[in-house]
């Protein structure tokens, strides 16, 4: 590989990188919005099933993609965390 073509696809994992930190950050205006919905109804932070029916729905995505489906799962279970702890900062009760 010739330096040249390295350095396309590092500018390109670069375009491709913050493009994911804004779809990001619009996710987490959706789940902040979501989180006051939550803490105005007493709702807990997370439910279960849906956790789990995301994490069905986060592998097939991986596989239609051909990406390596515990990977998608770990990077989405970190994005679930923020999530959660986002939730939990602004006063969404924790699950029993």
């Amino acid at each position: 590989m010739s330096e040249d073509s390295l350095s396309t696809l590092r500018d390109d994992i670069d375009r491709i990188d913050e493009d994911i930190i804004a779809l990001l950050a619009k996710r987490f205006v959706k789940t902040q919005a979501i989180g006051q919905i939550k803490l105005e109804r007493d709702l807990p932070v997370s439910l279960p099933e849906r956790v789990q029916h995301r994490a069905q729905l986060i592998r097939a995505l991986a596989r239609k993609y051909s990406m390596d489906p515990e990977a998608a799962l770990a990077i989405y279970a970190s994005i679930n965390r923020e999530t959660v702890v986002a939730h939990r900062r602004q006063g969404v009760k924790p699950n029993e």
